[in-house]
């Protein structure tokens, strides 16, 4: 009895000690953890803009975007050069395996200028880890509302769903609506 007390106590002194260790470690790095996200989100945003001309920086207004019904969390909106309006949407879609993270530039007329796809990791690999791939998320550029999703060959306001894969397709193709929704709302008020 007395060596189960003695092994009771060492153990938990030894799971005390490592409890201590990694709450100090996770205060350490957890500064760090956001600053790296964030870094994601702006250089999606600059990805997901370029090529549609010039932006004023510092006219980003940032706000949370929460309805029952829509995929998107946030939308960065910049002024062009030219009085023009930029948005950066920010949305999360339910694909095969789980969210799938992605930025989406939608300009004030709701043409997709780009997408970028953040995090696909929970997609199968080999499959619908594929829509993370430039030959899949470029067809979105130039789109307007209402994408639809084929697995033949596109015309006008279609993507090509990635082969296997149908449903992370749909996923991003349902972002991809949900963002120019969520612009356009935004324009309407």
């Amino acid at each position: 009895m007395r060596d189960y007390v003695r092994l009771s106590g060492i153990l938990f002194i030894i799971t005390a000690v490592v409890a201590f260790v990694l709450s100090i470690a996770n205060s350490a790095t957890n500064e760090r953890i956001n600053s790296l996200a964030k870094a994601a989100v702006k250089s999606a945003q600059s990805e997901v803009l370029k090529g549609a001309g010039d932006i004023e920086l510092d006219t980003a207004q940032t706000f949370e975007y929460k309805t029952d019904n829509s995929s998107v969390s946030s939308i960065t909106k910049y002024q062009k050069t030219d009085g023009g309006s930029l948005f950066a949407v920010s949305c999360a879609p339910k694909g095969y395996g789980g969210e799938i993270s992605m930025m989406v530039g939608v300009d004030d007329n709701l043409t997709i200028i780009g997408i970028n796809i953040i995090d696909n990791a929970k997609e199968t690999p080999g499959l619908g880890s594929e829509i993370g791939k430039s030959e899949f998320y470029n067809q979105f550029g130039g789109k307007t509302p209402n994408i639809t999703i084929t697995k033949g060959k596109p015309s006008d306001n279609e993507i090509q769903a990635v082969t296997g894969a149908t449903v992370s397709s749909k996923a991003v193709v349902n972002g991809v609506n949900d963002a120019i929704a969520a612009v356009q709302e935004v324009l309407s008020t």
